[in-house]
């Protein structure tokens, strides 16, 4: 069931001296990363923070469920893992706060698939571009591939996640469709 949740957790689209790619995200939001940990990524969405964070307000979030393989398992396991997935489907709109809209939530992520591993992580022109790879120990590896666009006031990510290798004990391959729009500002409390 964990690793259902992966994908849904990546999707609700992220002191000391800066580094040279630390210091380009700060000054254009971009971010150029290959084959770094999750540590380093984290400090690099710090730093485009300022130029790449979706703004606060009210914001329509959907996660749509594009497809959904499971590995040979019994029925009653198929049946729970298929209910697991379609409770993964959202779509809500609600007034969201700069924490509530972190494009992708590292801690998260490596609390449910362990260590994570980042052989791409492109964020430029209004387009996002990761490929993740996290092992927890005892258990399949994952990977995570996003593509899509974002802005301060929308998102479109593809994300697909493969846990374990096809045919295999634990195989679980999706395709989720997340999307957000932000509608405005929230309404003055009354």
């Amino acid at each position: 069931m964990r690793r259902i949740l992966l994908v849904a957790a990546a999707a609700l689209p992220l002191g000391g001296c800066q580094s040279a790619a630390e210091k380009q995200a700060a000054e254009t939001g971009e971010i150029h990363a290959t084959d770094v940990d999750s540590a380093q990524v984290t400090r690099l969405m710090k730093a485009a923070r300022e130029k790449t964070a979706l703004k606060p307000g009210l914001w329509r979030l959907q996660i749509a469920i594009q497809s959904a393989e499971l590995g040979d398992v019994s029925p009653d396991v198929r049946a729970a893992q298929d209910e697991a997935i379609r409770k993964q489907a959202r779509d809500t709109t609600a007034c969201r706060t700069e924490k509530e809209l972190k494009p992708l939530d590292l801690e998260q992520l490596e609390k449910a698939a362990g260590t994570c591993r980042f052989a791409r992580y492109e964020l430029a022109g209004g387009r996002i571009d990761a490929d993740i790879t996290c092992k927890k120990e005892g258990a399949p590896a994952t990977h995570i591939r996003a593509a899509g666009t974002s802005s301060p006031t929308g998102f479109d990510i593809l994300l697909s996640q493969q846990n374990g290798l096809k045919g295999q004990p634990g195989y679980l391959a999706f395709k989720v469709q997340a999307t957000g729009k932000r509608l405005g500002e929230c309404a003055a409390a009354g």
